[in-house]
């Protein structure tokens, strides 16, 4: 037995790792793609656990989380089910030519992007979020498989839900050194500025707990009435990780993400208003019960400058967003994000060129001293890695997106894919339009979510026009 303990004390978890992958690849090669994608979406969330790369200058910091390995496994499995039966097809989306586009000019950008090393790192995440994009719509293909990833999706939220309520208290860390500037993080939970972040980069997450939320909603509506109760429970725990978090940009787009899917829903149409509202008054009842601190964050943003109204009522050994509402936190985030932005301004000014052709992929996060990883907009993203060519891609996107959705949610029906069609479309709308304005962007590891959210409303359409073309055959 000593000799065992001694073994498994010199072996590097690499070794586990690589062992964990090769019977991934296994189950995943025979069982078929989709459970490699189910496991890619079970791991979303870990964003802690990732390959941390220290850019040669030290100034800038690239993540890969782990994930990435179950994208790979799955891309595998494809490709081995595909040589196996060249009848397996990817049905392709009106995306398809724009995202294409989009990857081109991007990588044309690495020409005059002010840290090749970083835009190569950046492209490499591209890649990575394009084939999240790609094994969505390839492998999800009926209304069965949809709605495994969804439930999939739920329980990745959940259990970040979990890791936040944790990380309150106990945020363990391990790393792994393979160089100076190449470290493997894991088992890692993350507390900062008072605030749990838990297991998936905190704020980050909250746009797929807002999806997550929408697509319980989507789920309910056809539910019995024993898994509604189920349902509604889960959604209130997701609700409260945001709170925890004290993530107010998707706090406030979930209110209109509750109006938007009760008023466009054929059964609750009528009685939109009845439902929307006893839904924020849940999440507000979270609020006032568990971090009522979270409420001088939110009245902080909104531009009040008195003293905490709440926070100071607390306990001085609460832990949590409870005690994050200082006169001075609550606008720190929006004021680097501010100057991050100024920063990229002044060097477009100082580059006219740039206002046309943009800063190149990671050419923001390298130049402002105010961000280490993130555009945090997503709109702007656009603007400031592709400049007015990135502006175009971005109104031919939405042109595609919303034209789509128009047509889709003139002939909603009350089932069960419509309504969770219904809910990708809300989605989209609150995540992307509202919470997007402030976070994520096209390429960093929190643009992740970005494509996901993106690749299964492309997977949605396509089974509604499947369905649509059986339907008219039989007719």
């Amino acid at each position: 037995m000593s000799v065992i303990a001694g073994l498994l004390y010199l072996l590097s978890p690499l070794y586990f790792v690589a062992a964990l992958c090769v019977l991934c690849l296994v189950f995943v090669a025979l069982k078929g793609p989709l459970w490699g994608l189910l496991l890619s979406v079970l791991a979303y969330n870990f964003e802690s656990t990732a390959l941390q790369v220290n850019i040669t200058d030290g100034k800038d910091l690239v993540d890969y989380p782990v994930y990435n390995v179950f994208l790979l496994l799955t891309l595998t499995g494809w490709v081995i089910h595909k040589c196996l039966d060249w009848r397996l097809r990817r049905q392709s989306t009106p995306l398809d030519p724009v995202l294409g586009l989009l990857f081109v000019y991007q990588g044309v950008t690495l020409i005059w992007t002010p840290s090749l090393e970083l835009g190569l790192h950046f492209f490499l995440l591209l890649c990575f979020n394009l084939l999240t994009y790609y094994l969505l719509t390839a492998v999800v293909k009926t209304l069965r498989q949809l709605k495994l990833v969804i439930a999939f999706m739920i329980v990745s939220a959940l259990i970040h839900t979990v890791s936040v309520f944790i990380s309150q208290w106990y945020t363990p860390h391990a790393e792994l050194h393979f160089t100076k500037n190449v470290v493997l993080s894991y088992f890692a939970l993350e507390q900062k500025a008072s605030r749990p972040w838990g297991l998936g980069g905190g704020p980050t997450m909250s746009g797929l707990l807002v999806a997550a939320i929408i697509f319980v909603l989507g789920l309910m509506v056809n539910a019995r009435k024993v898994s509604q109760l189920v349902l509604a429970f889960v959604a209130g725990l997701l609700a409260y990780s945001i709170v925890l978090m004290g993530v107010r940009a998707a706090f406030i787009a979930l209110i209109p993400a509750f109006v938007l899917f009760f008023r466009l829903h054929p059964a609750f149409r009528t009685r939109f208003i009845r439902y929307a509202v006893l839904c924020t008054t849940i999440v507000l009842f979270i609020v006032i019960t568990a971090t009522p601190g979270f409420i001088d964050r939110m009245l902080v943003g909104f531009g009040y400058r008195g003293e905490p109204i709440f926070t100071k009522k607390m306990n001085q050994n609460t832990v949590g967003s409870a005690k994050l509402s200082s006169k001075n936190e609550g606008i720190t985030g929006m004021k680097a994000r501010g100057q991050m932005w100024l920063d990229g301004l002044r060097y477009m000014q100082e580059a006219p060129c740039t206002f046309v052709t943009g800063m190149g992929i990671g050419g923001l996060v390298h130049v402002s001293p105010n961000t280490p990883r993130e555009i945090h907009s997503l709109l702007l993203a656009f603007f400031f890695d592709m400049g007015l060519v990135g502006i175009i891609l971005l109104i031919f996107i939405c042109y595609v997106v919303f034209g789509e959705m128009y047509h889709t949610l003139k002939v909603l029906e009350d089932d069960e894919l419509s309504s969770l069609t219904l809910a990708s479309c809300v989605v989209l709308l609150t995540v992307f339009g509202i919470e997007g304005l402030v976070w994520f962007d096209i390429n960093s590891p929190s643009s992740r979510y970005v494509w996901f959210l993106l690749g299964l409303h492309a997977a949605i359409g396509n089974i509604q026009d499947h369905n649509k073309s059986k339907h008219l055959a039989k007719s």
